[in-house]
């Protein structure tokens, strides 16, 4: 379900008021950050992201600086890790009351670079964890051993797999909240669905990530690794999945109104 754009900015105002202003970014930062394109370049050949600059100030073409009212084209920018990813993140770690000042800074920063390409998996979050890095100030919000935990959690998003020995309880709610979307009802499912196979520009390739994704996950002994997420989502979250999975694998016929990702 789509959200209001002035309630996802005022939820993602309260997630940066959360931790003070004295260092995180501003809305408008995050919003910039938030619209960069996806860039069909080699991770070498792009600009390297840093706090304050972000390559929508790029053209995806040419590399070279535009400046900001000359944007790339819209559909090539971000249509679901965008800023009403981060809202609806900081409002599940809210509904579950683990929002504190941790938490605000790994929903605004784990996507904080993304372009949605297979080469790019890992360095984006590389790159996301190393803004974070620079833009904060150890002590104000957080401790030092804080901000070890939080990259330690943005590094986590590139595969999601938390069933691992030692991961802390903070981690897997935020890993939990970020992919609470799988357990969306039916239409807001296929429309992340959608969103998502647009910032991937779709094809063969992108049905193979998907699905292999999709198994992955329905291969674990569960999709959540809380509690509380298996409780309240594990069971939707599976069965979106699931047809998912079959419609990727061509099981039955995917029209316009029967997306490959609706549910």
């Amino acid at each position: 379900m789509s959200m209001n754009p002035h309630i996802r900015d005022v939820v993602v105002e309260h997630m940066l008021a959360r931790v003070g202003e004295s260092w995180m970014p501003k809305m408008h930062q995050v919003q910039s950050a938030y619209e960069r394109t996806a860039d069909s370049r080699a991770p070498s050949q792009r600009p390297r992201s840093s706090f304050g600059s972000t390559p929508t100030e790029y053209d995806i073409a040419t590399g070279r600086p535009v400046s900001r009212d000359v944007l790339p084209d819209p559909t090539r920018r971000r249509a679901y890790h965008n800023t009403e990813h981060l809202a609806r993140v900081w409002i599940t770690l809210r509904e579950w009351n683990v929002a504190d000042a941790r938490a605000a800074v790994f929903t605004t920063f784990h996507d904080w670079v993304y372009y949605a390409r297979p080469a790019y998996q890992g360095q984006n979050e590389q790159e996301s964890a190393e803004a974070m890095l620079q833009a904060i100030r150890v002590g104000e919000a957080v401790s030092a051993h804080d901000v070890g935990t939080i990259a330690w959690g943005i590094l986590a998003t590139a595969h999601h797999d938390a069933h691992q020995n030692g991961l802390p309880i903070a981690i897997q709610h935020w890993l939990d909240a970020d992919m609470a979307s799988m357990a969306d009802p039916a239409p807001d499912y296929q429309a992340s669905s959608r969103a998502l196979l647009e910032e991937s520009g779709g094809g063969p390739e992108w049905r193979e990530r998907r699905g292999a994704f999709l198994q992955k996950l329905l291969s674990r002994p569960s999709v959540f690794y809380t509690s509380r997420a298996q409780a309240s989502l594990e069971d939707r979250a599976r069965s979106n999945a699931e047809r998912e999975l079959r419609a990727l694998s061509g099981d039955f016929d995917a029209s316009p109104s029967q997306d490959p990702a609706a549910t």
